[in-house]
Formats: C-alpha cells, sequence, structure tokens
C-alpha cells in the first residue's frame, strides 16, 4: 500500500466512525475515542486495534494533548472572542436584523430548605474556581479575566412576611426583570444570582451571559454549586478556558480543520436555506424583542420508556428530540429540503480536564434536513443523526465560518438561520446533582437572531424541552399548534412502539381542519342537461327569434345560429376516421367561431378549438397530435391557407341565405339523443416535454362548472357577455355556453380590433353588455382606457369575471371608479379542472393584501393544498394546490403517460385528483391564496406556457448547445419569459494573430516608457519607504506603552487592547505583526507573545525620511503628493489606527479633493508604466474588434488607468463603460470625461452578481482593471464573474500588486470599513494576505494567459506590480441574442417568445445535475436605476436645497426628507465632497467649519436631520 492510499484509508475510517457520532483522539501515546452506547461495533474496535499506530501518528496532527498548555502567567490579558462569541456580541446591536438582545439564560428553581449565606459562599468560591466567572467581554472584539473583579453578594429578598399573592407577584417582578436584562460589555459581574424567600418556598433566580457559560457550562456551575453547598471537595483545575482557546488558535491549518473546511467546501452550495415557517405581514426586524417560552415534560417513567425505545433504534435521546422538532418544523414549512443551527456544546478532547471548564464552546452546526415522505420516524430521525455526526467530526471549521460564506454566496438573508436546536442531554443521560434538591419552574434564552431555540435537557428525572420564541415574528397562534404537534409527537413516541415504524404524520390542528371539511363541503344538484350544448339547442328550439351572437356588424338569432350548425353538422356527418376523432376549429372571431363549435358538437365529436395565429408548423404538430382528418374554418382561411395533406377542410357557412332546408326539430332530438355523453372538447396547452399537449372535458364536467356560475351569480335571458378570449383559451367555453345556455348573447369584437379597448366600449354601450369575461389584463386595458375617456358609457356592467392570471390588488378599487356597482370574482383552477373550479367574490381589498385571494371550490368540486406526504397543508403553509370533484379532466388526449403523472388518486381517501403544479395555502378564513407554480408551467398574460416547448424551440438553432426558460416576475401582474442560451463549441478557435499583436505592442511599450529610468534605484527607494513603515508600525506600538523594554511579551489581544484600534482595523494590525515578525523586527517567543529589541526613536524615523525625500525628487518628482501622502499618515499613525483625528480617506482625499489620489494612481511612475500597457493593448484590440468594442473599467477610482486609456480610445467605435463602487468618484468622472460622450458611468460591486446591478454576461469585448483585484473578497470567483461578463474572444487586461508594500498598509490599507475587516473567502483566508503572489495568478489564470509584464530578468518584478493580458472563451460560438429570439419568434405563437435572451457561459446545475432554475432567477440583469423619491418630501426650502445636493452627490433624481445619507447610497468619500459643496452653497453651513460637518455627514444624516443641525449651528 502506497503512502497515499494508506492515508486515504485513514481518513476513510475516522470520518466513517465520525459519520457514526464515534470521536478518535491521540492523548500521550495512546487512542482514544468518545462514542454514544452502541455507536462502536467489535468490527470497528479490531479496526482501531490493527491500525492503532497509524491512527495515533495521523491523528497527532489533528488534536493531541500537546496542544492545550496551561499558561497561568498570563491569565489576565487580554484574549480573542471565538466565532460565536463575537456573533453573539454584535447581535446586541439594534442596527442588525433579528438583533437587539443579549445571549442570555434565565433559570428558576425551587429550592426546598436553603441556607442564604451557605449558598453564596458557595457561590463565590464557584467565582474563584472559574476565571469566566470573573471574566468580562470588551466590545472592541476580546474577553479579558479579572483577578479580583470584587465581592459578589446575590440579593435576597425575604417575603416570608407577607400574603402569598404578595409574594407570588414579586416573584415574577423579579423573574421579568432578569429574563430583559442585557449585560453590558465591560461590565462585572456577567451573570446575576438572586433568592427570593416565600412563605411555601425559596426560589433561585439565575442569569448568564452566554458569552461567559454556554448551556453546558450552566449545568456544570449547578453541578458544582451543589456539591460546594453540601461540602463536598471539587478537583483542582489544571487549565482555563483562556487555554482552551489557545490550543484552538494553535489548530491552525492543521489537517483537521483543512479537512472540515474541504468537507463545508464541498457541500455549502448544495445546502438548503433555513425553514419558511410562516411569518406574520408586520414583522418587526430591529430592536429589543422579547421571549417566550413553550415547555413540555416527558415524566420520568415516560422518559425511561422513551429511552428503551431509543436504543433499540440506534439512535440517541438527542437525536430523538431532534429528529421530532425537524419532523415538527417540516410539516410547517414547503421546502423540499432545510438547514436547522444545531448548537453544539462539545468540546476538543485536548486534556482530560476539558470538561471541567467554564466558558463559551459554542459551535454551531449548519444541519441539512431532507425529509423523505415515505420515512418512518425512526429512518428519518436515523438519517438526520448520521448527517448530524459527520458534520461533528468537522466542526474544526466553524459553522459561524460557513455561514458568512453562505451570505457572501447567497446574499446575508441566505446567511440567516433562526430556527436553532440545542440539547444538554449528556451522552450518559446524567443529570446535575443540584436537581437532585431543586425543581425547575421556569426558564428562558434568548439569543440574537433566533426565532425559535428548541432546548432539551434532563432534571428532576424528568425530560424537559423548551421553545423559546422570539415574539412579534409569527402570526398568532402559530407557534401554539407547532408546539403542541411536537408535543403530541413526543408523546406518542414515548408511549407507542408502532408509531417508531410510521411516517409522523402529524395531524392538521383540530380548527384548521374543521374549516377545511366546511369549504369542501360544496354537494349540490348535478347537471341536469347531459351534453354541453344542449341548453343552447333548446334555448334556440324555444325561442329562435331572440339574438344569440352580435357585434359591430349585426347580429345572429338562435334560430340562424342553430340552422347553420345544423347544416356543417349534415356536412361533417361523412367526415373520416373515427367519430369521436376531435374536428379542429380554426377560426376569426365572429358569429362564424360559434356557428363551427357548434356544428362539430351537434355532429357527435368533441371540438378542437385552434386559435388562427397560431405559427403553422405549431398549429400542423397540433392537428398531427390530435389525428385530426377534419378541419371546420371559414371560407377564407380555407382557399388562403396551406394545410398538411390528407385533411378534410371544411368551410362554415357565414352566408345570409337561408341556405338547404333542415328540420331542426328532428335533427336537433336525434343529436341530443346520442348515446353516450363522451368528450366535449379537447384544448390544447403548452406542453412539458416540448410539444403541446390536448386536455379532454367530457360534457357534464364542463357544464356542471356553467350552470354554478350560470346559478351562482344569478345570469339570465338579459345578461349580454362580451366575447374577448381567443377561442384556444378555455375561459371561451363560457362565452359560448354560458349566458346563451339560459337565453343570453354573446357580443364578438371585430377581429382587426379585439384588442383595442376603444372598440370594447363602444360595443359595451351599443349592446349594454352585462357581463365580462377575461383575464385580468383586459380589464387592466379597459380601466386605462376609461380614465382617458370620461365620455365612455360601460355603466351597463354587472359583473366582472377574472381567471387565467395574477389580479392586481388595485384593479377593483380603479374600476369602480368608473363602474361603481360592478360586482367582481376572481375566478380560478386549472383547464384540466373544467373552466374554473374556485371562485372569490372581490368585496373590499385589504390594504396589507398582497394579491387577491383564490377563494374557496365551486359546487361539486374540491380543492385541496397538499404536502409531500399527501397532508393538508396548516393554515400559511405553502403546498401543492388539488382539483378534485366533477370537474376533473378525463386526462391527456393519446399521452397515457402524463395522464397517469398528473391524474391521481389520494392514497388515503381514494379520490381522483388533478395535480395542478399550482402553489398555495390556506388562510385562516378557510380561503386558499395562489401563489405561483411549483414546476415549469407559467401564465403569461393569460396564456399558459410550458417551459419546455419554449426551450425546445432555442435548441433547434444549431449554434445553441442548451437552453432554459424562467419567469421573470417582475411584479405579480407583470412577467416575461427570460431565455438563457449556452453557445456551442466552435471547431476552430482562433484568434492567435490579434493575440500576437497585443503582446508585441505591451512589451514593446513596456520598454519604452521607462527606457530612461534607472531602474534599480527606483526599486531601492520603494525599498527604503518599506522599511520607514515597518519602523513606524512598531513605533506606534512603543507609544501606546507597548515592547518599551526588551523583556516585555506581548499577545495579539493585548496589542488591539493597547493601540485601541476599532474591529475594522483588526486584521491591519495582525497584518502589521506578522510583517514586523518577518522582518526581524518582532520576536515570536511563543505561540501569540511578541517581544522587541529594539526602540524606534522619533529622530531616527526623521532621519529616514530625509533621505528618501532626496530621493523621490531626483526620481520620480511626479509622485511628490504621494509620497506627502505617505508621509503625513505615518507622522499620526496612532491616530489613524485608533480612527481618531483625520483618518487615511481623508489624508488621501483632503477636503473632497482627489489630486492625490491621481497622483497615485496615474503619476506615479511604476502605475504610469501599467496604465500605458493597459491603453496600449487596448488601442491594438479596438483596431482589429468588431464594431463597436465594448469595454468595461471595474474600479476605475479616481481614473488614474482611464486618464490614459479613454482619450487613446476616441479615434475608434467605442463603448466604455467606466464603474466604481462610490457615487463620488462617478461624479468625478463625468466631469473629467465629459468630452468623450461614448462613456457610461455606473456602479458596479464586483464582489456581488453583476445582474443585479444592471449588466449581462457576454457582453463586453474587454475588461480593464488597474489594480483592483486585490480589494475583492475572493479573487477566483471575480475572475470567473469577469469571464462571464466577457464575450467569446474577449479580453481581460488588468494591472495588479503582487506583494505587501508596507508604506500602504500604514495608509491605504486603514481605509476599509468595517466590511472589509472580515477575512477574505479565497486563497487569502486566514494567511492575513491582502495581495495574491504572481505564481499564484499564473495558476488562476492558466491557459487564457497572452501575457504577463514584467518579464522575469526585469528589475521592475521586485516591485510587485504585474500587467495581465488574457483572452477568453475562444472555442465558443459568437451567438447573438437578437438572432436567437428572432429565430424562435418564427416557431412559437407571439405570447411564448421570450422578451429577453440571455448567452450564459453554462446554465447552472442543481446538485442532482437538472437546471437549476432558482439560480436562474438570481441572474436576470436588473437596471441598477435610481433610488425613487421618497414619499416625505421636504417642506423648506432648507431642506429642499440639501436635498438637491443629496441627488447631486449621489446621482439619485429625487431625495426624501427622512432617509439617511448611507441608506441612499453614500460614503465617506461622498461625504467629504458634500461637505465641500454644503460649505459653498449653503449659507446655513458658514458657521460650521469643513472638518465639523464632514463628522456630522458621517454619521448619515437624513436631510431632516442635517437641516435640524444646520438651523442649531455648531
Amino acid at each position: 500500500m502506497t503512502q497515499q492510499s494508506a492515508d486515504a484509508h485513514l481518513v476513510d475510517v475516522v470520518d466513517r466512525l465520525a459519520a457514526a457520532g464515534v470521536q478518535l483522539w491521540a492523548d500521550a501515546g495512546r487512542l482514544r475515542y468518545r462514542a454514544p452506547s452502541g455507536a462502536l461495533t467489535d468490527e470497528d474496535r479490531a479496526v482501531l486495534r490493527q491500525h492503532r499506530d497509524a491512527l495515533l501518528e495521523y491523528l497527532r496532527d489533528d488534536v493531541d494533548a500537546d496542544l492545550l498548555r496551561a499558561d497561568p502567567d498570563h491569565a489576565e490579558d487580554p484574549f480573542p472572542l471565538t466565532d460565536v462569541q463575537t456573533a453573539y456580541l454584535l447581535g446586541r446591536s439594534d442596527g442588525l436584523d433579528y438583533g437587539g438582545v443579549g445571549c442570555q439564560v434565565y433559570l428558576e428553581a425551587e429550592l426546598a430548605d436553603v441556607d442564604p449565606p451557605r449558598l453564596a459562599a458557595a457561590w463565590r468560591r464557584l467565582i474563584d474556581r472559574h476565571p469566566m466567572l470573573r471574566a468580562v467581554v470588551d466590545e472592541r472584539g476580546f474577553q479579558q479575566v479579572r483577578r479580583d473583579p470584587g465581592r459578589f453578594e446575590p440579593t435576597v429578598t425575604d417575603l416570608r412576611s407577607v400574603a402569598p399573592a404578595v409574594a407570588a407577584e414579586r416573584v415574577a417582578a423579579v423573574r421579568a426583570d432578569m429574563c430583559r436584562r442585557t449585560y453590558q460589555p465591560g461590565s462585572w459581574p456577567m451573570f446575576d444570582v438572586r433568592l427570593s424567600l416565600t412563605p411555601q418556598r425559596s426560589v433561585l433566580h439565575l442569569s448568564f451571559d452566554l458569552l461567559i457559560a454556554d448551556f453546558m457550562s450552566v449545568q456544570l456551575l449547578l453541578d458544582e454549586w451543589h456539591r460546594l453547598y453540601h461540602g463536598q471537595p471539587l478537583p483542582e483545575l489544571e487549565v482555563s478556558f483562556r487555554d482552551y482557546l489557545a490550543a484552538q488558535l494553535r489548530l491552525g491549518e492543521r489537517r483537521v480543520r483543512r479537512r472540515a473546511r474541504d468537507y463545508w467546501w464541498e457541500r455549502i452550495d448544495g445546502l438548503p436555506p433555513a425553514p419558511r415557517l410562516p411569518t406574520r405581514t408586520d414583522v418587526r426586524r430591529r430592536g429589543h424583542a422579547d421571549f417566550r417560552r413553550w415547555e413540555t415534560r416527558l415524566a420520568p417513567d415516560r422518559w425511561r420508556r422513551l429511552q428503551e425505545f431509543t436504543g433499540g433504534h440506534g439512535l440517541t435521546p438527542s437525536g430523538v428530540v431532534l429528529g421530532a422538532y425537524a419532523e415538527t418544523i417540516g410539516r410547517w414549512t414547503p421546502q423540499p429540503g432545510f438547514s436547522l443551527g444545531v448548537t453544539m456544546l462539545n468540546r476538543l478532547p485536548v486534556h482530560p480536564g476539558v470538561d471541567r471548564i467554564v466558558g463559551d464552546f459554542t459551535s454551531v452546526d449548519i444541519l441539512e434536513v431532507r425529509p423523505d415522505a415515505g420515512h418512518s420516524f425512526a429512518a428519518a430521525a436515523q438519517a438526520l443523526q448520521a448527517q448530524l455526526w459527520a458534520d461533528m467530526g468537522h466542526l474544526a471549521f466553524s459553522g459561524v465560518e460557513v455561514l458568512r460564506e453562505l451570505g457572501s454566496r447567497r446574499g446575508r438573508a441566505e446567511a440567516l438561520m433562526p430556527i436553532v436546536f440545542t440539547s444538554a442531554i449528556a451522552l450518559d443521560n446524567r443529570e446535575p446533582e443540584f436537581w437532585r434538591d431543586a425543581t425547575l419552574v421556569y426558564g428562558l434564552t434568548q439569543t440574537p437572531q433566533v426565532w425559535i431555540d428548541c432546548q432539551a435537557l434532563v432534571a428532576n428525572g424528568a425530560l424537559i424541552v423548551n421553545w423559546d420564541v422570539r415574539e412579534g415574528v409569527f402570526p398568532d397562534g402559530l407557534i401554539d399548534d407547532m408546539f403542541a404537534a411536537f408535543e403530541r409527537l413526543l408523546g406518542t413516541l414515548a408511549d407507542d412502539a408502532g408509531a417508531w415504524d410510521r411516517p409522523a404524520l402529524l395531524p392538521l390542528p383540530a380548527d384548521q381542519a374543521d374549516r377545511r371539511r366546511a369549504a369542501n363541503e360544496t354537494t349540490a344538484e348535478p347537471p341536469t342537461a347531459r351534453l354541453l350544448h344542449e341548453p343552447l339547442v333548446r334555448q334556440a328550439l324555444r325561442d329562435p327569434d331572440r339574438p344569440a351572437v352580435a357585434g359591430s356588424w349585426g347580429s345572429l338569432s338562435y334560430g340562424t345560429v342553430l340552422r347553420r350548425a345544423a347544416r356543417l353538422a349534415t356536412a361533417l356527418a361523412d367526415r373520416p376516421g373515427d367519430p369521436a376523432t376531435p374536428v379542429a376549429v380554426i377560426a376569426d372571431r365572429g358569429p362564424g367561431q360559434l356557428v363551427g363549435v357548434l356544428g362539430v358538437l351537434l355532429a357527435g365529436a368533441p371540438y378542437l378549438p385552434i386559435d388562427t395565429n397560431q405559427p403553422v408548423v405549431r398549429r400542423d404538430r397540433i392537428l398531427a397530435d390530435a389525428g385530426v382528418r377534419t378541419v371546420v374554418t371559414q371560407d377564407r382561411l380555407r382557399a388562403g391557407g396551406a394545410w398538411p395533406d390528407g385533411l378534410d377542410v371544411v368551410a362554415i357557412d357565414e352566408s345570409a341565405g337561408a341556405g338547404a332546408e333542415v328540420d331542426l326539430a328532428a335533427f336537433c332530438a336525434a343529436a341530443l339523443a346520442r348515446p353516450g355523453a363522451g368528450l366535449a372538447y379537447v384544448i390544447y396547452t403548452s406542453g412539458s416535454t416540448g410539444s403541446p399537449k390536448g386536455v379532454q372535458i367530457g360534457h357534464r364536467a364542463a357544464l356542471n362548472t356553467i350552470e354554478d356560475v350560470n346559478r351562482r351569480f344569478g345570469v339570465g335571458p338579459d345578461d349580454t357577455v362580451l366575447g374577448l378570449t381567443n377561442l384556444g383559451f378555455d375561459l371561451s367555453v363560457y362565452d359560448l355556453f354560458g349566458p346563451l345556455a339560459v337565453g343570453g348573447c354573446l357580443v364578438v369584437p371585430e377581429h382587426e380590433q379585439r384588442g383595442l379597448p376603444a372598440h370594447w366600449a363602444a360595443l359595451i354601450a351599443a349592446h349594454r353588455v352585462t357581463l365580462w369575461n377575461s383575464v385580468p389584463a383586459h380589464l387592466q386595458m379597459m380601466t386605462d382606457f376609461l380614465a382617458t375617456a370620461p365620455t365612455a358609457d360601460v355603466s351597463s356592467l354587472r359583473l366582472a369575471l377574472l381567471s387565467g392570471d395574477w389580479i392586481p390588488v388595485s384593479l377593483p378599487e380603479r374600476i369602480r371608479r368608473f363602474v361603481p356597482d360592478l360586482a367582481l370574482v376572481s375566478l380560478g383552477g386549472a383547464t384540466e379542472g373544467s373552466i374554473w373550479s374556485i371562485c372569490y367574490p372581490i368585496d373590499r381589498v385589504d390594504e396589507g393584501w398582497r394579491s387577491i385571494p383564490y377563494g374557496k371550490p365551486l359546487a361539486n368540486q374540491h380543492m385541496y393544498v397538499l404536502d409531500r406526504r399527501w397532508q393538508d397543508c396548516p393554515d400559511g403553509v405553502t403546498g401543492e394546490i388539488w382539483i378534485g370533484g366533477a370537474g376533473v379532466a378525463e386526462g391527456y388526449l393519446g399521452d397515457p403517460v402524463r395522464t397517469a403523472e398528473r391524474f391521481v388518486r389520494h392514497p388515503r381517501t381514494g379520490e381522483r385528483l388533478y395535480r395542478t403544479g399550482d402553489l398555495g395555502r390556506y388562510l385562516p378564513d378557510g380561503n386558499i391564496e395562489f401563489l405561483g407554480r411549483d414546476d415549469d408551467q407559467v401564465k403569461i398574460r393569460g396564456h399558459r406556457i410550458e417551459l419546455a416547448e419554449v426551450e425546445a424551440a432555442l435548441l433547434a438553432d444549431p449554434q445553441v448547445a442548451n437552453a432554459a426558460v424562467i419567469v421573470d416576475e417582475v411584479s405579480r401582474t407583470d412577467r416575461r419569459l427570460v431565455a438563457f442560451v449556452e453557445p456551442g463549441v466552435r471547431p476552430d478557435p482562433g484568434g492567435a494573430e490579434v493575440a500576437a499583436a497585443v503582446t508585441e505592442a505591451a512589451a514593446a511599450v513596456a520598454e519604452q516608457s521607462t527606457a530612461d529610468v534607472d531602474r534599480e534605484r527606483y526599486v531601492d527607494y520603494l525599498r527604503r519607504l518599506d522599511r520607514i513603515a515597518l519602523l513606524s508600525m512598531l513605533r506606534t506600538f512603543q507609544l501606546d506603552g507597548l515592547f518599551r523594554r526588551p523583556a516585555d511579551t506581548h499577545s495579539m489581544a493585548q496589542i488591539v487592547a493597547a493601540t485601541g484600534a476599532p474591529p475594522r482595523h483588526h486584521r491591519v494590525l495582525r497584518r502589521w505583526v506578522r510583517a514586523l515578525v518577518g522582518h526581524d523586527l518582532l520576536i515570536e517567543e511563543d505561540t501569540d507573545r511578541y517581544r522587541a529589541e529594539r526602540h524606534v526613536e522619533a529622530d531616527a524615523l526623521a532621519a529616514a525620511w530625509a533621505e528618501v525625500d532626496d530621493l523621490v525628487a531626483d526620481l520620480d518628482p511626479g509622485s511628490a503628493k504621494v509620497h506627502d501622502y505617505f508621509k503625513a499618515c505615518t507622522s499620526s499613525l496612532p491616530e489613524v489606527l485608533r480612527g481618531e483625528g483625520a483618518d487615511a480617506v481623508q489624508l488621501l482625499f483632503p477636503e473632497g479633493r482627489v489630486d492625490i489620489g491621481e497622483s497615485l494612481y496615474n503619476v506615479t511612475l511604476f502605475n504610469r508604466w501599467a496604465n500605458l500597457i493597459l491603453r496600449e493593448s487596448a488601442t491594438t484590440l479596438a483596431r482589429t474588434s468588431a464594431k463597436p468594442f465594448r469595454v468595461l473599467e471595474v474600479g476605475a477610482g479616481v481614473g488614474g488607468t482611464s486618464l490614459d486609456v479613454i482619450p487613446a480610445l476616441a479615434e475608434f467605435d467605442v463603448e466604455y463603460v467606466f464603474t466604481d463602487l462610490s457615487q463620488f468618484f462617478l461624479n468625478r468622472a463625468r466631469e473629467t470625461f465629459g468630452a468623450y460622450p461614448w462613456v457610461r458611468y455606473a456602479t458596479l460591486d464586483i464582489d456581488t452578481d453583476f445582474r443585479a446591478q444592471g449588466f449581462a454576461p457576454n457582453s463586453f469585448d474587454a475588461v480593464i482593471l488597474g489594480d483592483v483585484f486585490h480589494a475583492t473578497r475572493h479573487v477566483g470567483r471575480t475572475l470567473q464573474a469577469l469571464r462571464e461578463l466577457l464575450a467569446p474572444g474577449g479580453w481581460l487586461l488588468f494591472a495588479e500588486m503582487t506583494r505587501d508594500h508596507y508604506q500602504i498598509m500604514t495608509s491605504m490599507e486603514l481605509m476599509l470599513g468595517d466590511g472589509a475587516a472580515e477575512d477574505f473567502a479565497d486563497l487569502r483566508r486566514g494567511r492575513d494576505q491582502t495581495f495574491v503572489p504572481h505564481p499564484d495568478w499564473l495558476r488562476l489564470l492558466g491557459d487564457d494567459l497572452v501575457f504577463a509584464l514584467p518579464g522575469p530578468d526585469d528589475a521592475f518584478t521586485d516591485i510587485g506590480l504585474y500587467v495581465y493580458g488574457c483572452q477568453v472563451k475562444t472555442d465558443r460560438a459568437r451567438l447573438r441574442a437578437p438572432e436567437v429570439g428572432a429565430a424562435v419568434a418564427a416557431r412559437l405563437p407571439a405570447a411564448m417568445v421570450p422578451g429577453m435572451v440571455q448567452v450564459v457561459d453554462r446554465l447552472p446545475l442543481t446538485a442532482n445535475g437538472k437546471v437549476d432554475r432558482e439560480r436562474l432567477r438570481g441572474l436576470v440583469p436588473r437596471s441598477a436605476g435610481a433610488a425613487e423619491p421618497a414619499a416625505d418630501e421636504p417642506v423648506d426650502d432648507l431642506e429642499r436645497r440639501l436635498a438637491t445636493l443629496y441627488g447631486e452627490v449621489l446621482d439619485l433624481p429625487a431625495v426624501g426628507r427622512t432617509a439617511g445619507f448611507y441608506d441612499l447610497g453614500g460614503d465617506s468619500l461622498i461625504a467629504s465632497q458634500l461637505a465641500r459643496l454644503l460649505t459653498e452653497q449653503v449659507p446655513e453651513a458658514g458657521p460650521m467649519s469643513y472638518n465639523g460637518l464632514l463628522r456630522v455627514l458621517l454619521e448619515g444624516p437624513s436631510v431632516l436631520t442635517l437641516a435640524a443641525q444646520l438651523r442649531e449651528g455648531p
């Protein structure tokens, strides 16, 4: 066995056992393990014995006893917070979503008999014993143990002489006070102990800030308190929590951490989000919030029984409670998978006494939950426990780090894991001895950014499970229902052995189940007629002279329509093929449609409507799929169209003549008496396989819907309906057979004017139309028209039936302004449900509604919202809508497979249901709310479209390798199709000649631009600047009291504390220390202990500056301003580091000026050299590029690179986009480059999705960056994003520093804001490294790299600034979106043509290889746009002038008076610009200095706040 394969075998052993919950570690040459009962098999033990020595060697690089060393000499030194502690500390901020609370636990216990002095003395011994009880936490990011914090005396309140009721009130008041308490950082103690002595009992009140003691530590403290109280000795503590954290730091880059990081990085993209539980519409995200506890207990006998069942299924008690919790959460969330935050209280086995230490050892596991609908409870819990144990083997990489990365990849909202599980049930189920003499009566935990925290513990021999819930998040009653279900499940598992082998089907809350039954009690009289057309025919025979169909051309009577239809039916009598084969009706709007449909039905065939605007290709596909042999159409269409061979095309009789006489009564009697009801019609909808599918609707099913609607809304002979719907859309079925069944009239628009609201209004007025039946978009169009046509008369309308799409919540009120008494009804369902299945009469629209409710089922129909287990979803929970009852279709014509997929029987009730694919949820009043689709079917302006059919049309283009289509939902009523196409591979990549030309031009200008420079002397000048910066760093430390004597040693936490550096500068501080160690100015004595043997005097620094002052004047006089900037920063470095006085930003951009910045990025010799290479490369490409040459500059800043490149491109056909993060620089660039109209300006943060900022992939021929990459969080992902932005064959041209320059570390690196204080997420992570070394760049760029300058023998390589030229995607076809769209339009009807086509490098895939449509939705480019003006406009002249200036510097069209400066997009640079403008243009600002104004602006004031401050004066 090779070493590599042997290591792989050991990894497999360790990971396999970790997945079973077995923890292995090396301890002084012995192999140790910790495992749940039964987890380690005999075979496992044999493997451990066989590979003992190899495993010991392997594990020594992970965790061993030598990792932790006691360090009592520095016990009171500051030490850093853990990731979780930091998160808890930050979570106290009111400015954080769901923050505003400290992380604390409150416990309340009844004591039978207590001696208060002895209890207090025992507690003080605990304080002396455990350093973390003497600790304080500093908000700057460290913690410190105090040697003697003072005497703590528990508060004792004697209530034994007061009435019991009064005593109870006092106890409750203490509870309320301690539950709401938030401990202040820096203050001691971070706990509280009180005792209330009442006549009946003694009540102990305990509160801990979890920053100093986690849940298990609290249990440990209770246990030891009990022992001390009873005089029992405790073992000495050899190590402290501080020592433990130092060991964690030493873990560093050991194999265990690398393996853990690889584990999470491999899984992170597949981790599902947090559960999407129903939440309130008015959730309060900011500010303080209270928590409330729900509690359940399993008495000792039931708890013992549960443990017996638990062991029999290979589960731990914690695993069972977690499984029940996950089942409950899953019942109330629609997701197929979700993640829980599991609080882990495990401690690394680095010392035998580690389990006796008090501290916050908390880590967080992001536990993936993937419920399987078919799993029994035991199987589901086993799978969940296995995943948890696998995660536990990789906790060396913290869950907080995973969440940060999730936030970086998906956005901050996705990094919120507010549903949490915590178990304090020990593996041996031992409870603290404290609970032998005490009874837990109340408790509460509160944690920032946590909504539900489920905690399990054992006390008094019972299992106690609590839910602590943040108030104000969930709807009233939701947690009551959820907790009742959880409690019932836990009890069932304790009482019923069989429950473990069944799926955990949690029933609906009883009141909800009652409402569902009532909603589906829809039984009504079935239709009296047998055939769909029967009521119309009998009406025609009964009253033949009554108008049946009318329009601007006149009208036709019932008798005329019936006579013409009978003649058509007679002509169809001898049609070829099976009589049950559908006959297609293809006719323009007009009476011919009604005649054609009625004639086909009278002939005994189902009709198949096809709209005349269908592309011929799709029309013919439908005809072939349905096996159509006969088409009924208008004579002009028959003569003017090309029809497939073999079709019998029959003309509809539209003549005014009498035609051949037919005995209507006899003919109709025979036609209506044909045996078997059969199919009434087949309507084709868009197909999921890429082809349309035919829905088969029976006569009785359609009749049931029509009769119910007529009866429900009183439709009768006086009603007239406006027929707006195309014949191929099933709303037309009601137009044809609804009002006409009861003697009403159908008014049909002219075919050529069918889309004109003015024409509709004229018809309504002329024919006194009473019924409107359409998709909502049509009524919106009418409403918009009425707003411009005050004389239009539509007052005859009494009822509007709206269906087929979302109804805008504003529409009812808008239309009623013109038709006040109009009754509006929302109808819904599916073509497969016979027109409609559900309705909701729209009365008043509540202000908070997101949509109009879907409603309740129609007569003899049923509607269900079901989850994956076929259970009714609880109120507020999204599920899939299913239709049952009389309206369900027969299936799909000629497609038994798809029929079986969509038409199924409920496994428990046996009812035949149609699976709509629609999503919905029940509202508390029993109505359903429609929420969209669950599959690839969509509706656009009422047209049902299967995305697969659109994708098939895209793939017909030979240059398209792959395609996917989604719906871009701008709003619920404004949607469009967006297509993503992947270009095919080119057989001949090409481009070599252009690459050679660019390389040659770049190399030539690199040499020429510095031909007269002594490069060696210049490089030496830069080295001297670095040395001065290093000395300035050390002097800064010494001025702050550090390293004053050679014997002084300090830790990193002490350095942070002494310098007073804010958190945003902590990373720079660590980089200083690393640099000083690397140059022997600091000496590392031990892990995290440093000393200095040199003392830096001010004179030495001054002399060093004097030497380089002369050099810069000789070598690079143009950079004198930059040289002086570096000098200014070092002269005030302690203040700059603390964030006091003028910071690095103000020094670089004094009073908002950019001259120093321009000198740095454009005039400084090495940047000038790089910019000229970029300029020459760009102009060479412009000469050969297709026109226009599209250029994107990223992070252009002061325009250092742009100043060279933009003027040089003026002679070419160019589109240039200048981008930066700050509007400050964009404003300056507009002034600088105003003479170049082909330059556009936009904000772009390349660390976030460029599409969300208005940029599309494959849209640029060149991307240019001037020393920007190092400022991005992940250079690999940034590189990938820029490759996506470039079109095939496009060029990435960038200059980038590849090594540290220490003068930058003492100046510009201190400009980084709070967000940049986080570590990088790429190869620099954990290394306190800013720049990517040149060898790593060569690896990252790979085969795309064309040139890199300077060459290896150039003296400039010591500077570290390189210019790289890369050409990307040379093997891909030059696919153009407009051409793809035009090709699709020739194959599909207009409603199915994508409104946007985006060319992408590759379609994103899910973990199982399917196209990831969720990610595609995030790829739709958004217009960066401008902020909408606030509704609260400025109220006076000063506010208006300030708002104008805000808008000017922020590039906003309007600014409200209450929006904060930062909320509007401001930053410190724009603040400096605005301060200058205020001093120049606003007299009220005169009394304030520029710096005073700047300080005010840096607080982020609104216009309102700033105006008030200016009025008050300085």
